[in-house]
């Protein structure tokens, strides 16, 4: 199977358009915002035309072979039009229709069993089905199935989203602040697996950060040696597991029939191969965005300094970063005199530092702030408070220029901004501190919780760990022994097991 032509197709055709709302409007408007606009066909048996462009009565009557097909069809449809596809020469599917092995019916089980057989017949490549498709920043092809204000012209590249629920997925890309490559909805994933999927941004150079939706894995030897490339590669894995509850490995398993598993395994398996670990939603999005504005400038220590212009908000985020566990560094005598150059009399020269509203539209003393904790060799990171608000807002776009400036200035330290809570990102201000390398974070105490995380990431080193893959093989045959208690002890120290000395 060619996985580029299902990622990366240079043509498409949708089957199934409609003027109605559904995923065969929403495929038909993706696909004609996609760059390969002049190389999408739209497929209706009734419709003529739709949305100013021709459409066909079939598949095989269309005027080239599609490098995938797009099925916005009810599952009981999938069958026929999969095989007039395989037969026309098309090696890839997105299916969007439910109603197959997530059922847990006869029927379903059987439908998807079918359209396994289709697949291997003729070797495509097939996302889904029950999925809501996928969407290529990079090379701007929209197969997308459902609503989404993402904006094709947006040139914002870094992540990657795998998810086993469309759900998550579409959550994101009904957002507008995230740097996406890719954004993938696998569904019940037994075609192309998660598993391939991960495999594909992990190794894609258009890729800095992989930000997966996680409820189970199918082929564990497969997911294992990806995470183990992406952290010799040093590309931050960013995952939020669900299933970790009870009753939540039961919802995952009738969701897309994917067994959640040991918790505890997966989050060994995830310290191992320094994966980031996202808790909920907003904390997986925090995190994603963070790493992937800061492109590879992560700290080198683990101790923060703290700047906000209100004596709330200092105390606030002192409070949570020693709840959450960020250390805020011990700065020196030195560095305290500095700050005094810039900040008013009666503030206190310390961290955190309550810099007071007098540095708003004062962009040397904001910048000197900034060079003065850069300089402090205690400091690893800089977190700065900014709240953006729903416009353009002076006040916010001239401490967004200033700490821009300062970066220019020569800040190579990482600078973060957390605003109090999560809220607005007016583009403009925004951009002006991403652009500089400066991720606007999520509220406050998301924020603070994911900066510990990212911490922990920065101080990982592959090369510390046995990253031998801890995964049993199938065995052939059915014939099983007992090892000795020195065998045993023996083969379990190759996985890095620790054993008493015999």
């Amino acid at each position: 199977m060619d996985i580029q032509k299902l990622i990366k197709p240079k043509s498409i055709a949708v089957v199934g358009v409609t003027d109605r709302p559904g995923f065969g409007r929403g495929a038909a408007q993706g696909a004609l915002n996609s760059r390969i606009v002049e190389h999408a066909y739209f497929v209706h048996p009734k419709k003529t035309e739709l949305f100013g462009k021709k459409c066909y009565p079939s598949i095989s009557a269309l005027p080239e072979v599609p490098e995938c097909v797009v099925l916005a069809t009810n599952c009981h449809t999938i069958p026929a039009l999969l095989e007039e596809a395989g037969a026309f020469g098309v090696k890839a599917a997105v299916i969007y229709a439910s109603g197959f092995s997530e059922e847990n019916t006869e029927e379903g089980i059987a439908l998807e069993e079918q359209i396994k057989g289709i697949a291997r017949k003729y070797d495509m490549c097939i996302c889904g089905p029950n999925c809501m498709g996928m969407l290529n920043n990079v090379d701007k092809v929209n197969m997308w199935g459902g609503h989404t204000h993402w904006d094709l012209e947006d040139d914002a590249h870094g992540i990657a989203i795998i998810a086993q629920s469309g759900f998550i997925c579409a959550e994101i890309l009904n957002t507008d602040f995230f740097n996406i490559s890719y954004a993938i909805s696998s569904g019940n994933g037994n075609i192309v697996t998660l598993e391939e999927f991960l495999e594909f941004v992990v190794e894609d150079e258009h890729v800095s950060v992989v930000a997966l939706y996680l409820e189970g894995v199918r082929d564990s030897e497969r997911f294992v040696r990806a995470l183990k490339k992406a952290a010799m590669m040093r590309k931050p894995v960013v995952i939020l597991k669900s299933g970790r509850s009870v009753r939540g490995a039961i919802s995952a398993a009738s969701h897309t029939g994917s067994m959640a598993g040991s918790n505890k395994s997966y989050m060994s398996i995830f310290e191992k191969y320094g994966v980031v670990v996202a808790e909920t939603l907003e904390e997986f999005m925090c995190l994603a965005q963070t790493l992937s504005v800061l492109n590879g400038n992560f700290p080198k220590k683990k101790e923060v300094a703290v700047i906000s212009f209100s004596g709330g908000e200092s105390t606030l985020s002192a409070d949570i970063a020693e709840e959450v566990g960020v250390d805020l560094a011990e700065i020196s005598d030195e560095t305290k005199a500095k700050l005094k150059n810039f900040i008013p009399g009666y503030a206190s020269a310390k961290n955190p530092l309550d810099a007071t509203t007098t540095l708003f539209h004062d962009d040397e003393r904001t910048v000197g702030v900034l060079k003065s904790f850069n300089d402090d060799p205690a400091v690893g990171l800089i977190t700065v408070g900014v709240n953006v608000k729903k416009d353009d807002d002076l006040t916010t776009s001239d401490m967004c220029k200033s700490i821009a400036h300062a970066k220019e200035l020569g800040v190579d330290k990482p600078v973060v901004a957390i605003p109090s809570l999560e809220g607005y990102r007016f583009r403009g201000s925004r951009r002006i501190l991403e652009d500089a390398g400066v991720p606007l974070m999520s509220s406050m105490g998301t924020s603070f919780s994911a900066l510990k995380k990212l911490l922990t990431f920065a101080t990982y080193n592959y090369e510390e760990h046995n990253l031998e893959a801890c995964v049993p093989k199938d065995h052939e045959g059915a014939e099983t022994y007992a090892l000795s208690e020195f065998d045993s002890k023996e083969e379990m120290k190759k996985y890095g097991v620790p054993v008493p000395a015999q």
